[in-house]
């Protein structure tokens, strides 16, 4: 099915204004029940919005789910938001990265692909950031800070030795 679209085209907000307001669990990475029940809860949303009974994200409901996140506006409120987010991420690696390309054309120019352009900026900064410090941990840019550090103090101590030595002639 290389196409879908359901009567309801509002079903996906509808669905992240229900999980919200119920305090669902929507961090994608949460360590205690991965949004389990959040996800769940996507799947039978999708199936009343004129899909039936849907177990698995597949890659039509990938791409159905995409859509929906198309009609999907900003409400101001930080949690909404983060489910956004974890729905973008639930399709985005559920079928791999042949999807990646075609679910970023369905929400491109949407607030949803506001979102997702703002996480991929955010990948972005976090692998600048462990480049930088695997750079920053390497050995060899230990042992030239450390080489420094002993370059500093030996010319500290030269200096302090020629005081002293001036000090030995004067007062000697």
């Amino acid at each position: 099915m290389a196409g879908y679209h359901t009567n309801n085209l509002k079903w996906l907000h509808e669905y992240l204004m229900e999980a919200v307001h119920r305090n669902m669990c929507t961090r994608a990475n949460c360590t205690t029940c991965a949004a389990g029940p959040f996800r769940e809860g996507l799947l039978k949303a999708l199936g009343r919005a004129d899909r039936g009974n849907v177990f698995e994200y597949t890659p039509d409901e990938v791409i159905a789910i995409a859509q929906g996140l198309v009609q999907v506006q900003p409400v101001g409120n930080a949690k909404f938001t983060e489910a956004v987010r974890s729905v973008i991420m639930i399709i985005w690696y559920a079928n791999g990265r042949a999807r990646q390309k075609q679910i970023e054309e369905i929400i491109q120019g949407s607030w949803a692909g506001q979102v997702l352009e703002s996480m991929k900026a955010h990948e972005e900064a976090l692998y600048k950031a462990r480049v930088k410090a695997s750079e920053f941990q390497s050995p060899e840019a230990v042992r030239e800070r450390r080489e420094e550090k002993k370059r500093i103090k030996r010319e500290k101590h030269a200096v302090r030795l020629a005081l002293k030595a001036d000090r030995d002639r004067i007062y000697g």
